[in-house]
């Protein structure tokens, strides 16, 4: 959802930017979504290892942090999104070095160039960027982790 809806906003940027923002609105939709699968995944999950415990309070705390920083984006300005870049390198790289899998070490640590990059540009790119971040935190090693299951 926030790799599309960072396009969107990029594009909506161009097209009517006086109303552009009004995309991220759906994530409201998309978070009640994810929070809906989420419950029913927890419910059958049989076994929670102390690895799948540190991870989900991991990401909780990094959520909450991502909270606070959007909370605060009237303050916070054009470093909103980079610092949110930053966050989701933390988690990334955290949870690959957790779970021993590259790919999520290589993701956490392109975001943390990435952030640097969008404490450097406008807004417009940061958008891309945030896009770009999900490209290599979530989008592909999610499908090489269900590669890897599969197999």
């Amino acid at each position: 959802m926030v790799f599309a809806t960072a396009l969107l906003h990029f594009l909506f940027l161009q097209l009517i930017p006086e109303k552009a923002f009004l995309v991220w609105s759906l994530m409201i939709i998309g978070g009640i979504i994810s929070a809906i699968y989420g419950v029913k995944q927890t419910k059958m999950q049989k076994v929670k290892t102390h690895l799948d415990v540190y991870i989900h309070h991991l990401w909780i705390a990094l959520g909450l942090s991502m909270i606070v920083v959007l909370g605060m984006m009237s303050k916070l300005g054009l470093h909103s999104y980079p610092i949110i870049i930053l966050l989701y390198g933390i988690g990334t790289f955290v949870s690959g070095g957790l779970l021993s899998f590259k790919p999520l070490l290589i993701g956490g640590c392109i975001c943390f160039g990435l952030s640097i990059i969008a404490f450097l540009v406008s807004f417009q790119f940061q958008l891309l960027l945030i896009a770009s971040a999900m490209l290599v935190t979530y989008i592909i090693p999610g499908h090489l982790l269900k590669v890897k299951f599969n197999n």
